[in-house]
């Protein structure tokens, strides 16, 4: 299989077996621990309290399933922000302290791989002499994918109980692994089965149909995306109540996103070639 066709057909797992944002989840235990400044305290300073606490848990997560390294890489990501892989280095100290280029780049692999961080391609610059630079790639914590790893173990017995034990064999191969391409996924269930696997393979090629038209499991991302836009810079300078052309833009370009949405998630759900 040839590496572009092997990346459009890697799959990982999808926020849909979640019922509850993961941060209302989150806060659900959490709540003991917040109820001693919940007296009296503003909406915002719970807020705040319980953003804090997130990004503790998130980091705490990170640091227990990969490491004391690549905890540290994702937690100057989630605590500082989006960042590209120099800025990254110089906030953890360099090599000094051992973050090597290479030992970045490989923690960066390592969470994007599991779904923890995300890579966004940025603006396009020109050089001193108006030549164009190739634009920089910077990276992201996803809080919400980290923190809902905590949850895993729920989706299997939901796949379980929901899809039979092929399912959720499959659903864990893809769990440890992060992401897998449709060949892997199927060696991994051949030897938990212990068949081989052109035994294996007519089951098991089925129930990952049944698993991706019921939006349980969808194609990883192949690109880079833009960086998300600020909401200021979504409505512009005039606020996010206007009338008139204003209105109307926003009007448009919210018809605009409901039609890239649907766009996205039908190339998300889409069967492999080799399944269709």
């Amino acid at each position: 299989m040839s590496q572009e066709k092997g990346a459009k057909d890697s799959l990982f797992l999808q926020n849909y077996l979640v019922a509850d944002c993961p941060e209302q989840q989150t806060l659900k235990f959490q709540r003991r621990s917040l109820s001693n400044i919940t007296h009296g305290a503003t909406a915002s300073s719970i807020a705040a309290a319980s953003t804090v606490q997130i990004q503790n848990l998130a980091c705490e997560i990170v640091t227990d399933q990969f490491g004391e390294i690549v905890g540290n890489v994702c937690k100057s990501l989630i605590y500082k922000g989006r960042q590209q892989l120099n800025e990254l280095g110089r906030a953890l100290g360099g090599f000094e302290q051992g973050y090597t280029p290479s030992v970045l780049k490989n923690s960066i692999l390592v969470l994007i791989q599991h779904n923890c961080v995300i890579a966004y391609r940025e603006e396009a610059t020109n050089n001193d002499s108006g030549l164009p630079i190739a634009p920089p790639v910077s990276y992201g914590a996803d809080k919400d994918k980290i923190i809902q790893r905590l949850r895993h173990p729920r989706f299997l017995v939901h796949i379980r109980e929901d899809c039979g034990e092929r399912a959720e064999c499959i659903l864990q191969s893809v769990l440890e692994n992060g992401r897998l391409r449709l060949d892997q996924m199927l060696e991994y269930v051949a030897d938990k089965e212990k068949r081989t696997v052109e035994e294996a393979k007519g089951e098991v090629e089925e129930t990952m149909c049944e698993l991706i038209n019921n939006h349980f499991l969808e194609r990883a991302p192949t690109g880079t995306p833009a960086p998300p836009k600020c909401e200021a810079m979504r409505r512009g300078k005039g606020g996010g109540r206007g009338g008139g052309a204003a209105a109307q833009a926003r009007e448009a370009e919210g018809a605009k996103t409901i039609q890239e949405q649907a766009k996205a998630n039908a190339e998300k759900y889409r069967l492999p070639t080799s399944l269709q």
